[in-house]
């Protein structure tokens, strides 16, 4: 493993072991975060835009829709977001071949459910990393202290 001076870059999650899916891993600003899979509330609402998006970019053509997606910003900066939506052409052009995003899409969903503090540290941390990337947060908030829903659209190329 790495000292903790060092910053964790996306090559480093190579030598990670494979959990099988039961963790998330993310490097933001060359820190490692490890969290547990959400809650199946959390997914269900994941589920839902991802379903409602996706039969939009179906009629439409214009793009696609993912449900947690590796998204990388940098060497340092790496998250896996909830939901995204990228435009063909820029789908075309920004994935690695492991399946991970190599550009920014056009749309980042986070949802934020109630949780340990150790997930909210995290995706506050994931949120702030996105809004670095050229992104802005729209303002939306939807949920009644169950979930709340973040949405992020790009503002640059």
């Amino acid at each position: 493993m790495l000292a903790d001076s060092q910053a964790w870059t996306v090559g480093d999650l190579q030598t990670l072991p494979d959990d099988g899916g039961w963790l998330r891993y993310e490097i933001i600003d060359g820190e490692l975060f490890v969290t547990r899979a959400p809650h199946i509330r959390h997914q269900d609402a994941a589920s839902r835009l991802n379903i409602f998006l996706g039969i939009w970019s179906q009629a439409t053509q214009l793009g696609s829709v993912f449900q947690t997606p590796g998204v990388v910003f940098s060497p340092t900066d790496a998250v896996i977001s909830d939901v995204v939506w990228i435009s063909r052409d820029r789908l075309a052009k920004g994935l690695d071949n492991a399946g991970h995003l190599t550009v920014a899409p056009e749309l980042i969903v986070e949802i934020l459910s109630p949780a340990i503090a150790t997930n909210s540290v995290t995706k506050t941390s994931s949120f702030n990393c996105i809004l670095g990337s050229g992104f802005r947060n729209t303002g939306l908030s939807v949920g009644s202290g169950k979930l709340s829903l973040f949405i992020a659209k790009q503002t640059r190329d």
